[in-house]
């Protein structure tokens, strides 16, 4: 059987495919905001940023740690994503 080169475009959507993960579903909590199989509190999720030109960190960074830390000027935009 003959090999197909497989293009570059094509592999990366496909592990793309593979790499990200499902949203959490209400449907998959009970009322206390826990996993509805074991009980087990939800983990931690972590987040990341490429910024291609750079960022100034000194703005970008949290000026305290917590629950209820002030945003910085530039995470401002990010108040409206923020859970309740």
């Amino acid at each position: 059987m003959p090999r197909r080169p497989l293009a570059r475009r094509t592999f990366l959507r496909g592990a793309a495919q593979a790499v990200i993960a499902l949203p959490l579903l209400e449907a998959m909590l009970n009322d206390h905001g826990t996993a509805l199989a074991d009980e087990t509190p939800l983990p931690t999720r972590f987040m990341t940023w490429f910024f291609g030109n750079g960022v100034l960190l000194p703005r970008f960074e949290p000026t305290a740690t917590g629950v209820d830390w002030p945003l910085s000027e530039q995470r401002r935009r990010w108040r409206t994503c923020a859970s309740t």
